[in-house]
């Protein structure tokens, strides 16, 4: 009888060692830990070690979603049926190799919908990490120069990753007022926050105040654009006046730019547009008295699209189509 037939421990053999080998072929060895399944009489990780990876790259799982995708994975191999799994996450769970997120952790992690009696995990070293991560954003309103860079560029890597809580988000918000590199660092973490997930600092106010400020440091040298244009749509998050400032600032400049009077054509700028179009109708009515009418046109567009973004984006398509049948 073959010695694998009744053998279910543990291996010292190599993945590749499994496979056949081409002549010539050069193979790197890898020393793992293989489980022998007599059932489909093959090699394969230990369970366990499976669970293990597979939340080492998810992160966070819902339990109930972990089991039904080892089980799919795993159909037909033996030790994996609904009850078997899930005592195998319990007893990781007991000896500390997963950890069960609490409720109140989870917005960290960018779940909000939690759903009744749902019970979420994360390995222990996906949550050490989140640890550390945690304990480097308190550190950020301390340091400066490239200390600070390095910081804020580790939130951007994990930006799809982890959340930010206001409070995280108000310890980058004195960032702000460093140097541009770290400025703009600090402002795409922000922005990225606030308009694409809808999270601001629990302190609006000292976050206006240094936005309008950046502007002011900024707004003069054009190789500083892509940090004014963020700069301007946090300031609409927060439905701030300064927007109006700015554009009026930049209307003079606008000389034909579709691209930088597109940067006032984003849905983000819907609201404080609108609720602004008294100001922006009169600065329509200055540039053309002034005999500027590119720029009055300029802020007539900018007004069109806000009253009805789809509309207008309808329109301008259909310009573009008829262009291109002409050409």
């Amino acid at each position: 009888m073959d010695f694998t037939d009744s053998y279910t421990g543990y291996s010292d053999f190599s993945a590749e060692m499994t496979t056949a080998l081409v002549p010539g072929q050069k193979v790197k060895m890898i020393s793992l830990l293989l489980f022998y399944d007599a059932t489909t009489r093959s090699y394969c990780m230990p369970r366990d070690t499976d669970i293990i990876a597979l939340l080492d790259r998810r992160t966070v799982i819902r339990r109930r979603d972990l089991i039904r995708h080892l089980m799919e994975t795993h159909r037909g191999e033996s030790g994996y049926g609904k009850q078997e799994v899930d005592r195998r996450i319990t007893a990781l769970v007991e000896d500390g190799r997963i950890v069960t997120v609490p409720d109140r952790e989870l917005a960290a992690f960018g779940i909000s919908d939690t759903g009744k009696n749902a019970s979420y995990v994360i390995s222990r070293q996906s949550f050490e990490r989140k640890w550390q991560f945690d304990r480097m954003i308190t550190e950020i309103p301390s340091l400066s120069g490239d200390d600070s860079a390095a910081a804020l560029h580790e939130v951007l890597l994990h930006k799809s990753v982890y959340r930010l809580t206001p409070a995280q988000l108000d310890m980058i918000v004195p960032t702000l007022d460093q140097e541009f590199r770290v400025a703009y660092l600090a402002l795409q973490c922000l922005h990225s926050a606030a308009v694409r997930k809808g999270d601001l600092p629990v302190d609006t106010a000292v976050l206006t105040q240094k936005l309008r400020h950046l502007l002011e440091r900024f707004r003069d040298d054009e190789t500083n654009r892509p940090a004014i244009r963020h700069a301007v749509h946090l300031l609409a998050c927060l439905g701030d006046e300064a927007v109006i400032g700015q554009l009026a600032f930049d209307a003079y400049r606008f000389d034909g730019d579709g691209l930088r009077r597109g940067e006032y054509m984003y849905p983000v700028m819907v609201n404080v547009i609108c609720s602004h179009r008294a100001e922006l109708n009169e600065l329509e009515r200055t540039f053309q008295s002034r005999g500027d009418p590119g720029a009055a046109r300029d802020i007539r567009e900018i007004v069109k699209y806000a009253l009805d973004p789809q509309e207008y984006e309808r329109k301008m398509k259909k310009i573009q189509d008829e262009e291109v049948e002409i050409f």
